[in-house]
């Protein structure tokens, strides 16, 4: 057996508890680790309720695509078709989803 961060060898005569723990799922974690990990759960907790903040993606990709289409980022950069932002929108949209966006 094996850390499961650090791959360090566990020795099968330690017991849970001494020099290494083991979690729900039967991975062991040495005592490094293991302190590692929980010295590092609020941050895990703040990354968990950021992603589950509604529409976060959706805005954050929407952002970033009318950011790129004012950058002059094209989906199709030989066509240089010059297109408003709402049908250039729906062009990437199209190609990120792979789908036809009609409207």
């Amino acid at each position: 057996m094996n850390c499961i961060m650090c791959g360090k060898k566990i020795k099968s005569k330690s017991l849970e508890g001494t020099d290494y723990l083991k979690d729900n799922e039967g991975n062991w974690y040495c005592i490094q680790c293991a302190k590692q990990c929980l010295t590092r759960w609020q941050d895990f907790e703040r990354i968990e309720k950021l992603a589950e903040e509604p529409d976060r993606y959706r805005d954050a990709l929407v952002d970033t695509l009318k950011w790129s289409i004012n950058e002059g980022y094209c989906v199709r950069p030989k066509e240089h078709c010059r297109a408003s932002m709402d049908r250039c929108l729906k062009c990437w949209l199209n190609y990120l989803v792979g789908e036809e966006v009609e409207g």
